[in-house]
């Protein structure tokens, strides 16, 4: 038997895949490469961010009603992203990503795990306390970021699956995840596991993991 655990900060509605944002209004979680200049890290950080509702949806429209002046620390990192970088040819390291968003936050917990370490161990805990993870997942043709949004694990609590939100795939509205990352056959320095899209299947190794959790004052 199997259970799947899916992040319970977002809801499928009616109106598709959804969170609460900084103004406690809900708002659209995936977002699709092309909605937003920049690299799939980043479209990756604006969903974790919406996800712990640290930033608004209306922060990241391309065409605003009212002009926002930017002058917080959220504005100006996204500033930092989607402005002043421009189209990020190269892409981000997670490593990179998550510098940055300490030096602009010192509000949110940055969790940051490279190869070698024990991913899946790590994915399953955050997920389950519902922060949003980002992986990267690497072979000869790819180096590519995807948000995950839950887990599906085993009667041994192993993480067989990892259910994500591709930021190069469009999502159905009815669905919560877009790509499934198969670990089944478990993950160690010489394991791959299975990439899956409506476009793509692959093998890939997860390079490294990203989670965010919001800081609270006591």
């Amino acid at each position: 038997m199997v259970d799947i655990y899916i992040n319970n900060r977002v809801q499928l509605d009616r109106f598709g895949l959804r969170v609460k944002d900084l103004s406690n209004r809900l708002t659209r979680l995936h977002r699709k490469q092309g909605d937003m200049d920049g690299a799939c890290v980043v479209y990756c950080v604006i969903m974790a961010l919406l996800c712990i509702g640290h930033i608004n949806g209306a922060d990241i429209d391309v065409y605003p009603d009212v002009q926002r002046g930017r002058k917080g620390n959220k504005d100006r990192f996204l500033d930092h992203l989607l402005q002043e970088q421009g189209f990020v040819r190269e892409g981000y390291y997670l490593s990179t990503m998550a510098k940055e968003i300490r030096m602009y936050f010192s509000d949110i917990n940055v969790m940051y795990h490279r190869k070698k370490e024990n991913f899946l161990d790590h994915i399953f805990a955050y997920i389950e306390d519902d922060c949003p993870v980002i992986v990267t997942v690497l072979n000869a043709r790819m180096n590519h970021a995807i948000f995950v949004i839950g887990v599906e694990y085993n009667e041994l609590d192993e993480v067989v699956k990892l259910f994500c939100l591709d930021p190069a795939e469009p999502l159905d509205n009815v669905s919560y995840w877009n790509c499934i990352i198969d670990t089944s056959k478990g993950i160690d320095n010489d394991s791959l596991c299975w990439y899956i899209t409506n476009s793509i299947k692959s093998k890939v190794e997860i390079k490294e993991v990203l989670s965010l959790e919001e800081c609270y004052s006591i």
